[in-house]
C-alpha cells in the first residue's frame, strides 16, 4: 500500500468511518469530523427521549399496580 493510502486509512479508523476519500484535506476532515458528532448528538437526544418516554411509561404502570386499576397505559 502506498503512504497515502495508509493515512487515509488511519484517519478513518480514527474518525470511526469505514473510508474516506482521497486526497485528505483539512477541510474534508473537519467536515467528516462535525457530520459524525452531529450524527452521534442526533441519536444522543433520540435516545434520551426514548428513555424519558419509557420511564413515563414505567411511572403509570407502577402506578396503576399500586391502585389496583387494570388499565394499561400505552
Amino acid at each position: 500500500m502506498s503512504t497515502p493510502v495508509c493515512i487515509a486509512n488511519a484517519v478513518a479508523d480514527a474518525l470511526g468511518i469505514s473510508s474516506i476519500d482521497l486526497p485528505l484535506t483539512p477541510a474534508k476532515i473537519a467536515l467528516t469530523f462535525t457530520q459524525k458528532s452531529l450524527l452521534r448528538e442526533t441519536f444522543k437526544l433520540r435516545k434520551d427521549e426514548k428513555r424519558q418516554v419509557t420511564s413515563r411509561r414505567r411511572e403509570r404502570r407502577d402506578c396503576s399496580a399500586a391502585t389496583g386499576s387494570m388499565e394499561f397505559a400505552s
